[in-house]
């Protein structure tokens, strides 16, 4: 009988999680979250429903998880140290790269934001997320000498909102790297 070495579990188990949520992320994007259940996760990462339910609560726990994932992608300790513009320009990339790679997942949250007694995780989380970049955005505008770096914070959130809606709306025909280009201009960005 082969062993193995608490490492070699630890790397298993990490694996086998990583495995169940690539397969959630995939269902949800093609099915919707409401339409997929543990068995379907279960079968598409060719695990146990019991192997699901051992890492995650349930199909609301892996959303959690996913969510959290995705938000934090990017969200090094390195952008921490940007200040000003290049602060701008990486929230900025990071927007877009989000966007075009991640649409799928981005249309099956965004509509939960607004179901907040089912979904009062999401709401909070992405607020707590927002209110995190607009606080950074402003010490980034304040630093260049806006004259009011907060209204220019909030501003530049709520064009990334309304990128972000319009985006997962029509994208075969949104102009995403003109946008981009139009932001880099306006804040002088390289």
């Amino acid at each position: 009988m082969y062993l193995l070495t608490t490492e070699q579990s630890k790397k298993s188990e990490k694996q086998i999680k990583a495995k169940i949520l690539k397969s959630a992320y995939n269902l949800f994007i093609t099915n919707g979250y409401h339409n997929v259940t543990i068995l379907n996760i279960a079968q598409e990462a060719s695990v146990s429903r019991n192997t699901v339910y051992n890492y995650y609560q349930g199909k609301s726990s892996i959303l959690k998880k996913l969510i959290e994932k995705h938000f934090k992608t990017g969200d090094s300790k390195n952008n921490n140290k940007l200040k000003g513009s290049e602060y701008l320009k990486f929230l900025i990339d990071q927007t877009f790269d989000r966007l075009e790679d991640h649409c799928g997942f981005l249309r099956v949250i965004y509509p939960m934001v607004f179901f907040t007694d089912s979904f009062s995780y999401l709401k909070e989380f992405l607020f707590d997320f927002t209110i995190g970049h607009i606080n950074r955005l402003e010490e980034a505008f304040a630093e260049l000498g806006y004259i009011n770096p907060y209204d220019e914070a909030r501003g530049l959130i709520t064009e990334i909102d309304g990128i972000n809606l319009h985006y997962m709306t029509v994208h075969e025909m949104y102009p995403v790297q003109d946008i981009k280009e139009m932001l880099y201009t306006r804040y002088q960005l390289s």
